[in-house]
């Protein structure tokens, strides 16, 4: 009999003359040979996740450098392990009269089993060998499923490749010409607006806003197409974060006031100096001020905060705009993963910029997430480490 961890509490018989390899107080796994240290410390546990076990062969030690083979059951009695050794699973039915002293439903529990298990006996053999060819089988189909997957995995891997250096190449071939109708659009406006009739100019304001969206998308396209290849190059250099976000702030503020929207900053005691990219967490805090501000309605108020976290810093950008629908939180971050959430104005989205941000934030170490509430607003809050 042993306690639930296996110490032997007491030898209740011993017919086989082995009580001087068990004393009480030692584990009951000290007694065995120590090439069967692993399997008993599995019986002990099979013992006590499932009550009973049958038909452990377990080694003791001869005393003449050899070992001897032993059959073990268990069973749970009362929070306590009775563990039965003998030389052969038939031998372990002269235990029952000891076992009735002891708890007689025990008793008969094990005494069914071991029946059961006598007169399954015949057929355990034709059992286990169609077993073993039906194992054989599924251990062959899902060998040949493993390989044909492998296969495919290659396949989409490639197919990614080639489909993440396309973007990079269109982008980057497109990005002057599209430069060049902004730039010729935006000197047509200013030199020549007193020459075009109003519908002429408004036909020119389409064709800057066009060229701005799809100047965007081709530096988001690049963007992607680099991170995606792991050539996400960071340029750090020690940086003040108070400095980063005053200049942010400001310069998006003045964006704000075309839809009367403030722009506040509430930096919380001093903040830490912190190894940046200042242009990347820039483009960070641009991305999700300015999203703020699209997804907000006139004379609201869109809040940046900043706090030490240890040796790092959290920053927060929190709207009063409709919110985001939970079940749609994780599209937020995802390449083109647009919410049913549409900007307050009619300003335009390519979808990719909050996957940028969340590579570029994870890049520098940190992480980001969002909370948000339907018709509260939503707050974007990432963080970045500390030095070293």
């Amino acid at each position: 009999m042993c306690d639930i961890e296996g110490r032997i509490v007491e030898i209740l018989g011993d017919q086989l003359g082995l009580a001087d390899r068990f004393p009480a107080g030692r584990m009951f796994s000290s007694g065995l040979d120590s090439g069967s240290l692993s399997k008993s410390l599995s019986f002990l546990q099979e013992i006590r996740a499932r009550q009973a076990t049958f038909e452990w062969e377990l080694q003791i030690g001869a005393g003449d450098g050899h070992v001897r083979t032993l059959c073990f059951d268990g069973c749970n009695v009362d929070g306590r392990l009775l563990i039965l050794g003998a030389a052969s699973s038939q031998e372990l039915i002269g235990f029952l009269d000891d076992l009735m002293r002891i708890h007689n439903e025990q008793v008969n529990w094990v005494r069914f089993g071991l029946k059961e298990m006598s007169l399954k006996e015949a057929a355990a053999g034709r059992f286990q060998h169609d077993l073993y060819n039906e194992l054989t089988r599924l251990n062959n189909e899902l060998a040949n499923a493993q390989r044909e997957l492998a296969k495919q995995n290659f396949e989409l891997e490639r197919l990614s490749r080639l489909k993440t250096q396309f973007l990079g190449m269109a982008a980057h071939d497109l990005r002057n010409p599209i430069g060049h109708i902004l730039t010729c659009s935006d000197f047509l406006r200013e030199e020549l607006a007193n020459v075009f009739t109003e519908e002429q100019l408004d036909f020119l304001s389409i064709i800057q806003s066009s060229s701005k969206f799809m100047l965007q998308l081709v530096e988001d396209f690049l963007d992607v197409s680099s991170i995606e290849s792991g050539h996400l190059h960071l340029d750090r250099g020690i940086s003040d974060p108070c400095k980063l976000l005053e200049h942010n702030v400001r310069l998006n503020a003045m964006l704000a006031q075309k839809k009367h929207i403030q722009v506040t900053l509430q930096i919380e005691g001093p903040l830490p100096a912190l190894a940046l990219d200042e242009g990347k967490i820039a483009q960070v805090l641009n991305n999700l001020i300015s999203n703020a501000i699209k997804f907000s309605e006139h004379g609201t108020t869109v809040a940046v905060r900043a706090v030490a976290e240890g040796s790092g810093v959290r920053i927060a950008v929190r709207d009063q705009g409709p919110g985001i629908p939970e079940g749609e939180h994780s599209k937020l971050f995802q390449p083109f993963g647009k919410t049913s959430v549409r900007s307050t104005s009619g300003e335009s989205s390519t979808g990719l910029g909050l996957a940028i941000v969340r590579k570029i934030v994870e890049g520098h170490g940190g992480r980001i997430w969002v909370e948000s509430l339907v018709g509260v607003g939503s707050v974007f809050i990432f963080t970045l480490p500390g030095i070293g």
